[in-house]
């Protein structure tokens, strides 16, 4: 394997359901795929050969199952990958919920339902899903007033991230 792709970082952008792959090395693969753990240490701890890794990592890239955390800047082409197949800049997954979008969430969900909510939210990578993932939590309160008030404060913090 080259040096530098065993130095990269990758996270999930989709639930293991979504993959196309059933054969068990793949998807232990891409289990272990946290967005923290160099993949050089996973290939290693899996028992998996360098190609057969580099193979299913391009897979991955290519169906955009996985994107590069690290180096940012990290080129596809690298790979043998066209940049064209997958754009990581355009993800909207971001590693953190912002203050205001934390503060939303609790007064009206709980404190203690951010943290999955958090997880759901963070493994979105397109702006449009991120809005409706968090239009479709307003099934979780049961005052009508607080439906409105939750809804209302939604729209006007997907507005500002438009505009922002």
């Amino acid at each position: 394997m080259k040096e530098d792709t065993g130095e990269i970082v990758l996270s999930k952008n989709v639930k293991l359901s979504k993959i196309e792959y059933n054969d068990i090395l793949t998807r232990r693969l891409f289990l272990h795929l946290d967005g923290k753990r160099k993949l050089s240490e996973i290939i290693s701890k899996l028992g998996i050969s360098d190609s057969e890794a580099v193979e299913i990592i391009k897979n991955f890239l290519k169906n955009n199952y996985v994107s590069v955390v690290y180096p940012p800047d990290f080129d596809l082409s690298a790979l043998g990958i066209s940049s064209t197949n997958t754009d990581n800049s355009k993800l909207y997954s971001n590693q953190e919920l912002d203050e205001k979008l934390n503060v939303i969430l609790k007064e009206y969900l709980g404190p203690l339902s951010v943290p999955a909510v958090k997880k759901d939210l963070l493994s979105t990578t397109d702006k449009k899903a991120f809005g409706d993932k968090l239009i479709s939590y307003m099934k979780y309160i049961s005052d009508e007033e607080d439906k409105k008030n939750y809804l209302n404060e939604i729209n006007n913090y997907l507005q500002g991230e438009q505009n922002g």
